[in-house]
């Protein structure tokens, strides 16, 4: 409701405190609370993981509760299934439910399971050892058996190369799911 009218704009252009009027087939675009609910059904499965929709009206809740208990707000992305309703615009954007869920995982850092900082130690600890192998063969080529330094090279670079351990990670994930 714009200047007592009834318009359509664009979720862009919603501000705390319009009065937006909802029917069936919209999708929210910001958290609301209801004034009016007539036989109201939202679906917030993004938020809640419940797969039924939920009947909403403007019943007060005077204690603090959990969102899928909510029965007097409206959330943004949530869609109408059922019946109309109007609310009052109380947080747009990353204010909204649904924008603290992605703030959330914005701010998430990476962390390595145990399985692999074993791996990437493991792999470490073997490519340093086919590096000292292949010093060693590139060694008891040239001395030993006197090949000359190009071959020796070659030998050892091929070694190098056919012994690291590249899939480590691809076999062990085979091997994993075999034995699962």
């Amino acid at each position: 409701m714009r200047q007592n009218q009834l318009q359509e704009i664009n979720a862009n252009d919603l501000t705390i405190g319009n009065l937006v009027c909802i029917e069936a087939g919209d999708i929210i675009s910001g958290d609301g609370h209801l004034l009016e609910a007539n036989h109201l059904q939202v679906n917030e499965s993004h938020l809640t993981g419940e797969v039924e929709s939920i009947d909403k009206s403007v019943e007060i809740i005077k204690e603090k509760t959990i969102l899928a208990k909510q029965k007097n707000m409206v959330f943004s992305d949530s869609l109408v299934n059922h019946g109309t309703g109007k609310y009052i615009v109380c947080a747009i954007g990353m204010q909204t439910e649904i924008g603290k869920i992605a703030s959330l995982l914005d701010n998430t850092k990476n962390r390595k399971t145990p399985l692999q900082k074993n791996l990437d130690t493991l792999s470490g600890q073997l490519s340093l050892l086919i590096l000292i192998i292949c010093f060693l063969v590139l060694i008891l080529q040239l001395f030993v058996a006197r090949e000359n330094i190009l071959d020796a090279l070659m030998m050892a670079v091929a070694l190098a190369v056919a012994a690291i351990p590249e899939a480590l990670s691809s076999i062990v994930t085979i091997i994993l799911s075999l034995s699962t």
